[in-house]
């Protein structure tokens, strides 16, 4: 079981393959080809080239992992416990990028299996996701009420 900085790491260093993910469920990295089949037996919507052309909005997941796209597969059931829980596959399009998303590096095509329904899912993502603050500045230094009198002793203070 990895945790989810451990999958982004490893996501970013390329050298992701499959396995278990925090939260997410199975993970698998695909090979897109360029009839759009890929080695998992799924077909993808969009090629990276179409990605890269169009203006999407971003979800950032972690600095330098940005969500472009998500979409459900299929939907099996499991064999165990009498076919009782639904088993869903999604595809989820992540791309690399340098410098707030102006150079995209690489694009990922990842197959993800879980319990969680779209809905449930897509929220697992986003509270997962790096938020940011437009308002925070590093520069800014914020106000901060003493918590004791750094007076010298035996001090009295002027009010005029």
């Amino acid at each position: 079981m990895y945790t989810l900085s451990d999958f982004y790491l490893y996501l970013k260093l390329d050298i992701w393959h499959t396995g278990d993910v925090e939260g997410w469920g199975t993970v698998q990295k695909i090979d897109v080809y360029s009839n759009g089949l890929t080695n998992k037996g799924c077909f993808v919507i969009k090629q990276p080239e179409e990605y890269k052309k169009d203006e999407i909005t971003k979800t950032e997941l972690q600095i330098g992992l940005c969500l472009l796209d998500m979409y459900p597969l299929d939907t099996g059931q499991t064999s165990k416990y009498n076919n009782k829980y639904k088993i869903y596959n999604y595809l989820v399009v992540i791309y690399e990028c340098r410098l707030k998303g102006t150079f995209e590096d690489n694009i990922y095509y990842l197959k993800v299996t879980n319990y969680n329904t779209l809905e449930q899912f897509r929220k697992i993502i986003n509270d997962g996701a790096q938020v940011r603050r437009s308002n925070w500045s590093p520069i800014k230094p914020k106000r901060r009420v003493s918590r004791f009198d750094s007076s010298p002793l035996n001090s009295v203070s002027r009010k005029h």
